[in-house]
């Protein structure tokens, strides 16, 4: 529906833009558009989602409104953009629940997700350090391991054995390039970002770590020791995970009771340098 002011003839309008966070929170421009005395547009466009009155019979509007999936899905993912752009962040003070694409595979900034007093559940937005720092390393490590290799087929001095090296690189360059197109966007966003944004990405990493420490132990290590990698490896993981899971899971203690979980100094395990 459009709202027109009976008084002054102009139709209220959504202009886009967002008022300044000191004296309007961010919130939407909305003014009353007196060049527009039709409304036609979008941004004079008001929708209600949702209306309750015990008195009235329920309705199902459905039956009488005509709805395009194609029209849907466009208009949805369009306000999703718009929604997404308008979360910009504020530079002029720090937020201690924000982080950026730069800090994310070293997991330098782990949210507090609840508050943290002594007598409440502390929940910490903390992933396992082992699948996290090698992940990063190992993807960091595999553009150059590509030169590498381009640099001694150059030279003639390959010991790949026929049909090896696509066999490897084939799996190497999906899992990779997965991981490089969900993480190496949010560099050009402008939007506010958290260490959640890095999960997609982060999945794909795991996934390349298994294949790269799996394909290099066969390449260099016995059958028998290729195994004890693997055990190693399986080992370690679990560790991580059965050690920060209280702050996983959820940890009803003060704090100061947890002990070892200060594995770099960023981490607002204990302190948060950022607090108020």
């Amino acid at each position: 529906m459009r709202l027109r002011n009976a008084v002054n003839g102009c139709i209220l309008r959504a202009s886009g833009e967002r008022l300044d966070k000191n004296w309007g929170w961010g919130q939407a421009e909305i003014t009353c558009d007196t060049k527009n005395k039709q409304g036609h547009g979008s941004e004079h466009t008001w929708v209600v989602e949702r209306n309750i009155n015990k008195k009235l019979a329920s309705i199902d509007l459905g039956k009488h409104m005509a709805s395009s999936f194609v029209r849907d899905f466009a208009v949805l993912n369009r306000q999703m953009w718009l929604t997404n752009n308008a979360l910009v962040p504020d530079h002029d003070k720090h937020n201690v629940l924000e982080s950026g694409p730069e800090s994310w595979p070293l997991m330098l900034y782990p949210m507090r997700m609840v508050g943290w007093d002594d007598h409440g559940i502390k929940y910490l937005e903390v992933g396992n350090p082992f699948l996290w720092w090698t992940s990063a390393l190992l993807c960091a490590v595999f553009p150059l391991q590509i030169v590498y290799w381009l640099v001694r087929w150059q030279r003639q001095c390959a010991s790949w054995h026929k049909g090896e090296f696509r066999d490897y690189i084939d799996g190497a360059m999906f899992l990779w390039g997965g991981w490089a197109l969900h993480y190496l966007p949010f560099f050009l966003m402008g939007r506010v970002t958290y260490l959640h944004h890095y999960l997609p990405a982060l999945y794909f990493g795991i996934l390349f770590s298994v294949y790269q420490i799996y394909h290099m132990a066969a390449w260099y290590l016995s059958a028998r020791n290729v195994l004890r990698v693997l055990y190693a490896a399986t080992a370690t993981v679990t560790f991580g995970f059965w050690w920060f899971s209280p702050l996983t899971y959820g940890w009803d203690k003060p704090i100061s009771e947890l002990w070892g979980m200060q594995w770099a100094s960023t981490w607002p395990v204990y302190e948060d340098k950022f607090s108020i």
